[in-house]
């Protein structure tokens, strides 16, 4: 554990002297991911994603916003894992994501846009997450996920995610 955040730090700090753009960010913290180095990767996407770093210009950046909402996710997948976390951890990472998630809204109306794709297809995960967990909920979350994976398709009808998304609301409808 403390080599893993030995290395996220220099990572980190590269990154930062580097003036690095969020593309950069998201490939180092995937490259993690990829490695099941999931704590290194989460590191690095707190870090691409922390206010007080970002300047104005960074902040609606479209590519930080899906770094944000890639960080989000990431804590919905540790939510819904096999080896799921005891009930108050399940609501803190499903309360860090809505939190993430509702970040990259402001930002995106700040600057006039309306949700981008990542923003929809997280969002929109975030309410099938709560829909299985069965958490405190406000509504229907499968209609409401539904409702964003469609969304995200008019803007691109191949994205992955969001087919995989659209798939797995018709698969729990048929339950």
């Amino acid at each position: 554990q403390g080599a893993e955040d030995s290395q996220s730090r220099q990572i980190i700090e590269r990154l930062i002297a580097d003036d690095a753009p969020p593309t950069e960010w998201r490939r180092e913290a995937l490259a993690r991911y990829a490695e099941s180095r999931l704590a290194e990767c989460e590191s690095i996407l707190e870090a691409a994603a922390d206010p007080v770093r970002m300047t104005a210009r960074s902040a609606a950046d479209p590519e930080q916003l899906a770094n944000m909402c890639l960080l989000a996710e990431l804590a919905l997948c540790r939510a819904v894992a096999p080896e799921r976390p005891s009930m108050e951890e399940v609501e803190r990472l499903l309360a860090k994501a809505k939190s993430l998630l509702d970040r990259v809204d402001m930002l995106d109306m700040s600057i006039g846009q309306t949700s981008s794709l990542e923003s929809f297809v997280a969002k929109g995960f975030h309410a099938v997450a709560r829909h299985v967990l069965q958490t405190s909920r406000q509504g229907d979350e499968l209609k409401r996920a539904e409702v964003l994976f469609d969304a995200a398709l008019k803007i691109d009808g191949s994205s992955p995610k969001a087919l995989l998304g659209k798939a797995v609301v018709l698969t729990q409808h048929k339950e």
